[in-house]
């Protein structure tokens, strides 16, 4: 089995489709949300390509950054899967 189990891979899967979706759709590029919440554009790439995933603590800044709420995530949650 490879690094994470089946439904571990596909929260991943999601996380980083949210983080980049979102993102899109508030018109924000990569820097932009980076600079933000005190991150580098490198790191954002890596959580959006699924080379690492972000914090709790980065989580609840890119909400932040992005202004959403709880329930966006959610309903955008329900839209990927």
């Amino acid at each position: 089995m490879g690094r994470w189990s089946d439904p571990q891979r596909k929260r991943g899967d999601n996380l980083k489709a949210t983080i980049a979706q979102w993102r899109g759709l508030k018109g924000m590029s990569q820097t932009e949300l980076a600079e933000a919440i005190s991150k580098t554009q490198k790191t954002i790439s890596a959580w959006e390509t699924g080379k690492t995933e972000p914090r709790p603590s980065d989580l609840d800044a890119i909400h932040r950054a992005l202004r959403l709420r709880a329930t966006d995530h959610i309903l955008l949650q329900k839209d990927l899967t």
